[in-house]
Formats: C-alpha cells, sequence, structure tokens
C-alpha cells in the first residue's frame, strides 16, 4: 500500500511533461508523496531486491523512465531557456546545476548503487536546492536582476512576460521538488526545509501580478493594445485616445518594420498579432456602426470617399501588423501613395466647411426633432473618421522610414479646430430650432393624438421636446375653450410663447424660458393681493390688463391665466418649471380657482 506515493510522484512527473515544465500548484500540493518517495527509494538501494521478485518495484522503474524522459523535454527547450538566460549572465550556472542535480536524483530512484547514491550526495550537498532557491528568489527581489521586470528593450527581446514568468516558476517549482526528495532521502522525511521554501516561492508568485503590470507598461504595444481596445468598447476610434498617444501609434510601424527585419522575434511578432486582432475587432464595431447610415451617406457621396478609403487602408495596416512581410508593407505603401489618409481627412475636413456638404448639418436638418441623439451621432461618426485617418497617419509615418511624426501632428491639430467648430454648429441648432421647429411638433403630434384628455397631450407634446437640442426650459400648457372666454388670458412675445389657438377644441400654449428660477414668495404674495383686491368682484371679467401688469411689473416672457373648470394640463422639460400658483377669487356667489403661469425670459 505504501508504492501509492510513488504513483502520484510519476503523477506529478508526467503532468509536468505534459507542459513542458515543473508546475507549482502540483509540486506544493504534492511535497509529502515526493519526500515518501525518496524513503521509499532509498530503502531498496542496495537490496539487491529485483521487479521480478518485487513487482512493486515497477512503479519505480516507471518513475525513473518518466524523470528521465522529462528530462530529455527540458535539454531540448534548453537552447530557449539559454537565450532567455543569455539576458541575465547569471541564470546559466543556476539551471544547469538545477538540471544536474535532477539527472543524480533519478538515478537514485531505481536499482542504484552505494556509488550512485554518493554522487547524487556529493553534488546534491554542493548545490543544495534549497540554496539556489534562495539565490534565485533573491535575484527576483531585485529589480535589475529580474527578467520578469528589468530588460534593456522589450521590443528587441524573444519573450513575453509570460514566457519569462513560466521560465522563472519552473525552475522554482523544480527546486523545490529537489528539496523535497532531498529531506525524504537523506532527512528521513523531515519536511521543515521543503515547508520554509514552499512558503517562500508562495510569497514571491503574489507579485507575479505587480510586476505583470510594471511589465506591460514598458512595452509599447501593450499600450497600444489598450488604446485600440477603449476605441472598440465605444465602437469606432477615440479622438481623445489616438491624440494623445500620436508617437505610441508610430512606433507601431517601427515594430512592423523590426519583426520583418528580424523574423526570429517571434515573440514580437506575435504581440504584433495580438495588436491586429484587436484591431480587427474595432474595425468590426466601427462598421457596423457606420452601416447604419450607409443609405443616408451613398445618397450625399459621403460613404466611398470617407468610410470605404479609409477602411481599405485600414485592412493592409491590419495585414501588416498581423503577418509582417516586405510585401505587406509594399502593399500599404503604393495603397497610401495612391490615397493619403491626410488627403482624405483634408477633404473630409472641407466638406464640412460648406453647409451644402456637411453631412452632420444635412443630417440633423432631415430629424423633424433636431435631436441632441442625432448630432451626437453624426459627430461621432465623423470625428471616429477623422481619428481613424489620424491614426493611419501615425502608423505610416514609421513604418515608411520618417522618424518624425510632424504629419501627424499637423492633422492632429486640423482635427481640433474641426471639433471647436462642432461645437459651434451645436449651439447654432440650440439657437436656432424656435419657433418652426415647435411649431411643426405641436401640430404633428396633436393631429396624430386625437380624442386624448389635456394632460396626455400636454405629457406627448413634452415627450418630445425632451429631444430637441437645447439648452432652453419648454412648458406645454392645454386647456379647454377659447381664448375668447376673458377669464382665460395669455400675454407674452413670441420670442417666448407660441400660441395654438382651438386646435382640436382646446387651446395650446408653449413657453420658452432660458434661465430657470422660481417666483419669489413676495411676488407670489403681491399677485395674490392684486388679484384678490382689484379683481375679484362681478363687474370685473377682463382680466387682460392684470396679466399685462404681470409680465410687465416682473419682467417675465410670458404669463398664461386660466380657470380651473378649463382643465389645465402642465408639462416641462427641464427642473426649472415657470412659476404655477393657485390664486382665489370672487366671482359673483361662487368660489373659482384661477391657475397662473408664469414663465421667465
Amino acid at each position: 500500500m505504501e508504492f501509492y506515493v510513488v504513483e502520484d510522484a510519476c503523477r506529478i512527473i508526467k503532468h509536468c511533461m505534459s507542459i513542458g515544465r515543473f508546475d507549482y500548484e502540483f509540486v506544493s500540493t504534492n511535497l509529502s508523496a515526493i519526500a515518501e518517495t525518496a524513503k521509499l527509494a532509498k530503502k531498496f538501494v542496495g537490496s539487491g531486491e529485483t521487479v521480478c521478485g518485487n513487482p512493486d518495484l515497477a512503479i519505480f522503474a516507471d518513475l525513473e523512465k518518466s524523470i528521465r524522459d522529462f528530462s530529455d523535454q527540458l535539454v531540448k527547450s534548453f537552447d530557449q531557456l539559454n537565450a532567455l538566460m543569455f539576458e541575465h549572465p547569471f541564470y546559466p550556472n543556476l539551471t544547469y546545476a538545477t538540471f544536474m542535480n535532477t539527472l543524480y536524483m533519478a538515478d537514485t530512484v531505481f536499482d542504484a548503487s552505494k556509488s550512485t547514491v554518493d554522487a547524487y550526495k556529493k553534488f546534491s550537498s554542493q548545490r543544495q536546492p534549497m540554496s539556489f532557491a534562495t539565490k534565485l528568489i533573491s535575484y527576483l527581489q531585485n529589480d535589475v536582476t529580474n527578467p520578469m521586470k528589468n530588460y534593456k528593450n522589450y521590443a528587441d527581446s524573444n519573450f513575453d512576460y509570460r514566457s519569462r514568468r513560466n521560465v522563472v516558476d519552473g525552475i522554482l517549482a523544480q527546486l523545490l521538488f529537489l528539496e523535497a526528495y532531498s529531506n525524504g532521502f537523506f532527512f528521513g522525511g523531515n519536511m521543515a526545509n521543503s515547508n520554509k521554501l514552499n512558503d517562500r516561492i508562495d510569497e514571491i508568485r503574489q507579485k507575479y501580478s505587480e510586476w505583470e503590470n510594471e511589465f506591460k507598461e514598458k512595452d509599447p504595444l501593450h499600450a497600444a493594445r489598450a488604446t485600440v481596445r477603449k476605441c472598440a468598447d465605444a465602437g469606432g476610434y477615440l479622438f481623445a485616445e489616438i491624440e494623445s498617444n500620436v508617437v505610441l501609434i508610430a512606433s507601431i510601424g517601427s515594430d512592423v518594420v523590426q519583426a520583418v527585419n528580424n523574423p526570429g522575434k517571434k515573440a514580437l511578432r506575435g504581440r504584433l498579432t495580438e495588436l491586429a486582432t484587436n484591431i480587427d475587432q474595432l474595425a468590426v464595431r466601427m462598421s457596423e456602426k457606420l452601416n447604419t447610415e450607409k443609405s443616408f451617406m451613398t445618397q450625399h457621396n459621403f460613404y466611398e470617399e470617407y468610410v470605404t478609403k479609409p477602411q481599405k487602408l485600414e485592412t493592409l495596416m491590419r495585414l501588416a501588423i498581423a503577418d509582417p512581410s516586405s510585401q505587406k508593407i509594399e502593399e500599404f505603401r503604393s495603397a497610401y501613395n495612391q490615397t493619403p489618409a491626410t488627403t482624405i481627412a483634408n477633404n473630409l475636413i472641407a466638406s464640412l466647411q460648406n453647409p451644402i456638404t456637411n453631412i452632420l448639418k444635412l443630417a440633423v436638418l432631415g430629424d423633424t426633432y433636431r435631436t441632441a441623439e442625432t448630432f451626437n451621432k453624426w459627430e461621432d461618426i465623423v470625428v471616429g473618421i477623422m481619428s481613424q485617418l489620424l491614426f493611419l497617419e501615425c502608423f505610416k509615418v514609421r513604418l515608411l522610414g520618417n522618424s518624425k511624426t510632424s504629419s501627424a501632428d499637423e492633422l492632429r491639430l486640423r482635427i481640433g479646430k474641426v471639433r471647436q467648430d462642432l461645437e459651434s454648429w451645436r449651439g447654432e441648432f440650440k439657437e436656432n430650432y424656435w419657433p418652426s421647429v415647435v411649431k411643426e411638433l405641436v401640430v404633428d403630434i396633436e393631429k396624430n393624438n386625437p380624442g386624448t384628455d389635456n394632460e396626455t397631450l400636454a405629457m406627448a407634446i413634452n415627450d418630445a421636446f425632451v429631444k430637441i437640442m437645447t439648452d432652453d426650459t419648454l412648458s406645454t400648457l392645454v386647456f379647454n375653450e377659447g381664448v375668447g372666454d376673458k377669464k382665460q388670458c395669455v400675454n407674452g412675445a413670441e420670442e417666448y410663447m407660441l400660441t395654438f389657438l382651438n386646435i382640436g377644441n382646446r387651446n395650446i400654449i408653449v413657453g420658452r424660458s432660458q434661465h430657470g428660477r422660481e417666483l419669489a414668495p413676495q411676488h407670489t404674495q403681491h399677485v395674490r393681493d392684486q388679484f384678490v383686491e382689484e379683481y375679484s368682484s362681478e363687474s370685473k371679467s377682463d382680466y387682460t390688463p392684470f396679466v399685462s401688469s404681470l409680465c410687465n411689473n416682473f419682467g417675465v416672457g410670458y404669463v398664461v391665466m386660466t380657470s380651473a373648470s378649463q382643465q389645465l394640463a402642465l408639462a416641462h422639460t427641464s427642473a426649472y418649471p415657470p412659476a404655477y400658483q393657485s390664486v382665489l377669487g370672487i366671482t359673483g356667489s361662487a368660489e373659482d380657482v384661477f391657475y397662473i403661469v408664469i414663465g421667465y425670459f
């Protein structure tokens, strides 16, 4: 029954063979099995027992074969290890000693002689796994000697962070395996050193993620991928991301050239391939967004010039990044020389300066509501395409041998100027919606909502107003009967108020307030007092002078006064509604409540 631990040891080695290195997780959780295997191996050293006499010993033969096969596998990868260790000259001796210690250990597993054990003991005592592991950990704790943190030029290295981590982690796990075996073979299974080393390795492994982040920060391609991923998440190229990373994006072109000139740099090519995948994802997302407006763009001769041509350059850029070669660079160069990104961008910018060809203005003017949603969508499209062209220009600079980014910087500044123009155009649309857009909306919505109550109609109109691109507060008042009833009075200039009288057997008033504020308490009381004292008698049925005086005395944009019996409904588009007050008046022998709505400029 005691031989089951040897089976565990075999399982560990075979698993490690499957991944090409010692696996810390497997080794650290099976230290006792490794030590017990060593104790059993020592028990049969020089005993003269054979597999024929004791079939249980066959498991030792299996373990020895697995260790030697694994060692052969490690030898085959030793050239790669040497290439990495060459960046840190003090590592080869450590790696070689660990490898040789493993071979001496294998000699003791099955059918070992006293001389074999003595050789293992001598080598192991002079090059103790614990000492070598401690030395390696000390290297990792020093920024200068930690291969996962220190390097001269990441782009010049064949090893990315994961390769470096796996090499170091594999050596640490191998040393832990050797220490556990040594504890079992020479110290009767006393696991104090193994457990101590395991704790130290576990502690150092907790820092792997931190080192990975630091390592990647030094890699321009990692930063470029982060930029592209942000753009992909947004569904298009983001100007803020591109303009702040002009030099970084230009370095992608340099990396492609370097990959062509140094075909053996597999890690660099691997990182470029990952970046190309991100660019492809971005291209797909952006195409999906642009294709929703393809018909409109095609109608205005926009799609072929400013979508198709940049996409062609983008595709050739992605292919050159994904699989760098002289041919792919030439294909990009040829297409770029035929249609430079700067030329496409300049033509696009020129088209935006002409109202007849400005795709954004045409789209907004075609929107009944002149909504901020439409403006923002087309702003996103236009700036996204210009940012795509800026990305292409940055890439082209270093790819085609120019060390300076002046052309990209000039384009960046031009795009920045267009973005200022966009804000100016936004302001124009905010100012120019009144009164035409409001009139069209009110008539259409009232026509499409026949027979609805006043509250429902007011909310339907307000829901449309909310979409209009403006900073104004728009108030909608709907009430029954005509203004001919002198208990209902309206006063205000068209600049701030639009009236729709007797439309669908009711009145609709739309007020425009540019500064949201409420009626001051003292003014509220003044309105009440003035109304009650001067206009509450039966003889007073014309309230026009009263409403006019409110406009004049309080400097407001409009005033609407109506009886509560007329079922007034009020809705507004912001958190700052006009003042809304109930005032008690006496007419004849009955009480009648009046509503007075005051809207500020």
